[in-house]
């Protein structure tokens, strides 16, 4: 939270950001995979890959922008 709170602007590395989401998207996927039972349905575990694949990339990208500006 306190990396988040700060942000690439005051100081915190981008590559640190982009490592917090990575392990928030291992954790969807976790969660998605067995809690919810898609290891049973390979089409939809993608799906939802895929889908919160990109909804990570633009969160970083989001995270990421006011330091490239």
């Amino acid at each position: 939270t306190a990396i988040a709170a700060l942000g690439p602007e005051a100081g915190a590395p981008i590559w640190l950001g982009a490592v917090i989401l990575a392990i928030a998207f291992l954790k969807m996927r976790l969660i998605l995979t067995r809690y919810l039972g898609l290891a049973n349905a390979p089409f939809w575990r993608r799906g939802f890959d895929v889908t919160l694949g990109l909804f990570t990339l633009l969160l970083l990208a989001l995270y990421a922008a006011p330091a490239l500006t």
